[in-house]
């Protein structure tokens, strides 16, 4: 539109863009397509006998309906015109963009007549469609009350009404009259005084105002190219547009242009960066770093879990036949201090088939400081990690963004919307693995807490007739576990990661680090070594912790592990043990900790005698050592042999451990407590018949957290808390885009 200064003014341009992201909702995709809308109706021969209004009215009310490949079309749905995508017909017959279908020859004396039940069968392309129906509200309206209802709706857009109740607007439209405007007319003059509000239900118009502000919309431009239709308030060919010197809209659409290109670069290079590296085939986590072989032996693996078990669970899996191109994944959510008082809270995911570096295969997606988090944080963080591995999942670009907006025409997204992820592999990646620590999962995902009364999300057990401590045979938790019938029913999570396809309970993975390294086995080793200092040596306590460091250097050497490999020298503190608190191992990594277990088995065999507190002391470590040692076995499963003995292993080590929790108890001893983590791994070997722990353990993603922790602390400078989470992205993205590209060479690609 042009813009005449009569007076001097001064005007504030804002991007239509940051606005639409400010006050919500894009415009709507049926009212970018009138022009196609109207056109279609009018060509089809069937509407001959209505006026412009009665067919403007009608695609004024089109709604849009999105369907995926292959899915049918509902037979009650009735006349519809094909936006984008291709519709099939049982007799070979295809409706492409812009057709029209209906059923039955419509007369003229209303939108009721268009809507019936059509019996022909109608399925979406390979690229699926979208559809601008009829909503079924039309159906049982007069046309007066569809205009009507059309006006509300109209209004109801408008920034001004956005507030307003259904009430109050149809108040304003019952005191409302329309008007149509022939092209060349003039609805104000400059000057004249008018206590009217007018709103521009359809067409274009050409404004020249005296405002503080003129708002200009680039996806809704008055200057399309073509050639308007008379009496529809479009301009024609030629008229109405700016002479050259008054105005620029044309230099304003050029610039916004450029601004939307700029966006979807930004937006995209590192993803090219990703595909051209995959088809090269370096080894992307997602493209399987293993090459062909191992993927087929997934796609073995998976077809055997989902015939078994998993389609019971969710519907993605029902229909499935290609797993070969299923690539699962591991989605890791945990925290790292990056700051003095604040630490980071990130999520990232990695293929559970790569064999390449944690460098090359783990992939951050999101990471916010906890220092500005509140209840609404997370919440708007899971809604687009949800869109985006749901596009995962299905393996075709979204038609719409994380808060259900239709892209806008013409922009990269909604050119490829619909297309396939990787058109040339046929790639898609499913969640198949959910780790993180259990605070977060409890706390954030909606498990069960563990010091709740119902401390378990995998069985009913509690903490009064059903005890969870309790691991003998014939416990009453092992008669109650969840079946995924009970999941099903009753779900112990509403989190929005549970709207995923492919995400089912049976995702959240017990993994050893946290389980097993940090929990049960931190807790049998520090009681350990507080009863030899305690309990065996002689001499005062530091004589004895100074006896116990020399002999745990010495089995060290005996078993030729290398000095890089050793727990620092001990100090009482890392028992975190007084006259009344529990030991537990604390102050050291995971993975020193499981490598410390042969030196404790060593340990319990040296200060084993006939009583029978270090007889069970002995059979717990020798089942933990046994236990780790299947978890060690290679493979993507556990052999039946693998299995069985892993079992027996966790069986026996609990049921030891738990008898010398009542032997200190009747001593009257703080010492080898029960936690409900000794309950979690209960449930290790259930959840290890369909993939092996080695799998989904997660030192590599906790290794990559220190990575991101760094990188977060090195955004810091003069960076506010809640900003931080941008510049971390960026980095992260620039560095990813340079390693990927091989721009960037390390001491670790030698």
């Amino acid at each position: 539109a042009s813009a005449e200064v009569t007076k001097r003014c001064e005007l504030l341009r804002v991007s239509a863009r940051k606005l639409r992201q400010v006050l919500g909702k894009q415009p709507a995709a049926i009212k970018l397509q009138q022009d196609l809308l109207r056109s279609s109706f009018e060509l089809s021969g069937l509407f001959s006998a209505w006026t412009p209004l009665q067919i403007s009215s009608v695609t004024q009310a089109m709604e849009l309906k999105e369907f995926s490949p292959g899915a049918r079309i509902p037979a009650d749905v009735g006349p519809f015109v094909v936006l984008d995508g291709v519709l099939n017909q049982a007799e070979g017959k295809k409706f492409i963009s812009g057709q029209l279908f209906a059923t039955r020859c419509p007369g003229t004396a209303g939108v009721a007549e268009l809507l019936g039940v059509h019996e022909i069968p109608l399925v979406a392309g390979q690229g699926g469609c979208r559809l601008a129906v009829l909503p079924p509200r039309m159906s049982r309206s007069s046309d007066s009350e569809g205009i009507c209802s059309r006006m509300v709706h109209v209004m109801s857009r408008v920034s001004l009404f956005r507030h307003l109740k259904p009430s109050q607007l149809n108040f304003l439209v019952q005191s409302a009259t329309s008007f149509i405007y022939r092209q060349g007319e003039d609805v104000l003059c400059q000057g004249a005084s008018c206590t009217r509000l007018y709103v521009l239900v359809s067409g274009e118009a050409c404004a020249t105002l005296k405002l503080t502000a003129i708002l200009v919309d680039e996806d809704e431009g008055p200057w399309r190219k073509g050639k308007g239709e008379k009496g529809k308030g479009e301009p024609e060919k030629g008229k109405g547009e700016p002479e050259k010197g008054k105005g620029e809209p044309r230099r304003e659409a050029v610039e916004e242009e450029q601004e939307k290109k700029d966006e979807k670069d930004e937006r995209d290079w590192d993803e090219k960066a990703v595909e051209e590296e995959s088809e090269k085939g370096k080894g992307v986590a997602l493209m399987d770093g293993r090459g062909g072989h191992a993927q087929k032996g997934t796609g073995n693996l998976l077809a055997k879990i989902v015939s078994t078990h998993t389609k019971h669970l969710n519907a993605f899996y029902e229909g499935l036949e290609n797993f070969e191109k299923l690539v699962p994944i591991l989605v890791h959510v945990d925290g790292a201090q990056h700051a003095e008082h604040d630490s980071l809270v990130a999520v990232s995911f990695r293929s559970l088939l790569t064999t390449v570096s944690v460098e090359d295969s783990q992939f951050l997606c999101d990471g916010s400081c906890k220092s500005c988090k509140d209840e609404e944080t997370w919440p708007v963080h899971w809604k687009h990690l949800a869109w985006s591995f749901t596009a995962l999942a299905r393996g075709i670009h979204p038609c719409e963004d994380a808060d259900g907006n239709i892209w806008p025409i013409g922009s990269y997204r909604a050119s490829v919307a619909g297309t396939p992820l990787c058109p040339n592999s046929g790639f898609r990646a499913v969640i198949w693995v959910l780790a993180g620590d259990m605070g977060y999962l409890q706390v954030d995902l909606g498990l069960p807490h563990q010091a709740s009364l119902d401390p378990c999300a995998w069985c009913k057990c509690n903490k009064s007739d059903t005890p969870f401590k309790d691991f003998r045979e014939n416990a009453k938790w092992k008669t109650v576990r969840r079946s995924p019938a009970d999941h099903i029913a009753d779900p112990v999570t509403n989190h929005l990661i549970m709207t995923i396809p492919g995400v089912n309970f049976f995702c959240f993975h017990l993994y050893s680090l946290h389980v097993l390294d940090l929990g049960v086995t931190s807790h049998a080793i520090g009681n350990l070594l507080w009863e030899i200092c305690v309990d065996h040596l002689p001499g005062n306590r530091a004589v004895a912790l100074a006896t116990l460091n020399k002999q745990i250097a010495e089995i060290y050497i005996e078993l030729n592990v290398p000095k890089s490999k050793w727990i620092p020298a001990l100090t009482y503190k890392h028992f975190n043990a007084t006259a009344s608190t529990y030991p537990n191992l604390k102050h050291m990594k995971g993975r020193r900790i499981r490598q410390f277990v042969p030196v404790a088995l060593k340990l319990t065999q040296e200060f084993c005698a006939d009583d029978e507190h270090t007889q069970h002391r002995l059979e717990v470590f020798k089942s933990l050592d046994t236990l780790y040692n299947c978890i060690d076995s290679p493979g993507l499963e556990f052999s039946s042999e693998t299995q069985q003995l892993f079992s027996t292993a966790v069986d026996n080590m609990l049921a030891h451990y738990g008898r010398l929790a009542k032997l200190s108890y009747k001593k009257n001893l703080y010492r080898w407590s029960i936690v409900p983590k000794f309950h979690y791994l209960a449930h290790f070997p259930e959840r290890s018949k369909f993939l092996a722990p080695r799998v989904s353990w997660t030192y590599g993603s906790e290794s990559f957290m220190g990575t991101v922790a760094a990188l977060c602390h090195a955004c810091l400078s003069g960076t506010p808390s809640f900003a931080v989470s941008l510049t971390l992205m960026l980095k992260y993205r620039m560095g990813s885009h340079l390693r990927l590209c091989g721009l960037v060479v390390t001491e670790d690609d030698f």
